[in-house]
């Protein structure tokens, strides 16, 4: 079975067990925005980075999220003296799983979301002494993320989230997280 398969096989089963949930579903939004990091070898660098959600919740926890997530500009020299040059990569796609909220209490949440992101990859090489090289590769990887918050009011909540995105780039198993902010509003 494809990854693509279980993408859709995935979105399935959510909305078998939404349909025959008891509690008021509703609409939400979910984002994590803040710091993207890569570290692929000597590729390591940070960037603004993105992850922005819609979500179906079908009742008061459990919801299906899908959305578009964005790392900035990755951008990396090498080389030595009058030979360096500098690689840069793009990398974004859409993603869709199951997204999860529950209270601590009144005030205070947790929250855990994990599903498949369809990314696009673009790199860039680029020196003194050659032509630029320019790459493209994209593919189907799993995502997951936790956070916890402080509900401010019944529809909005904010506080602190991680990340990880899977990009096996080249089939090298490389890894993205996103660090920071992370909110929910509840329609």
């Amino acid at each position: 079975m494809t990854k693509r398969h279980l993408c859709i096989a995935l979105g399935l089963a959510t909305a078998l067990v939404g349909a025959s949930s008891a509690h008021a579903a509703s609409w939400a939004t979910s984002s994590y925005t803040g710091v993207g990091h890569v570290d692929e070898g000597d590729f390591d660098d940070e960037s603004f980075s993105s992850s922005f959600s819609l979500v179906y919740r079908f009742g008061e926890t459990l919801g299906l999220e899908a959305g578009y997530t964005s790392f900035g500009d990755f951008e990396n020299d090498f080389g030595s003296g009058a030979t360096r040059g500098e690689a840069s990569a793009d990398i974004d796609g859409f993603h869709v799983g199951l997204n999860w909220l529950g209270a601590i209490n009144e005030q205070w949440y947790l929250t855990a979301r994990a599903g498949l992101w369809a990314w696009d990859g673009e790199v860039e090489v680029r020196g003194p002494n050659f032509v630029a090289i320019r790459g493209e590769d994209d593919g189907t990887d799993f995502y997951a993320g936790v956070g916890f918050g402080y509900q401010f009011t019944e529809r909005f909540g904010a506080g602190l989230g991680l990340s990880y995105y899977g990009a096996d780039l080249d089939d090298d198993g490389t890894g993205l997280t996103i660090v920071g902010l992370n909110t929910n509003y509840t329609f």
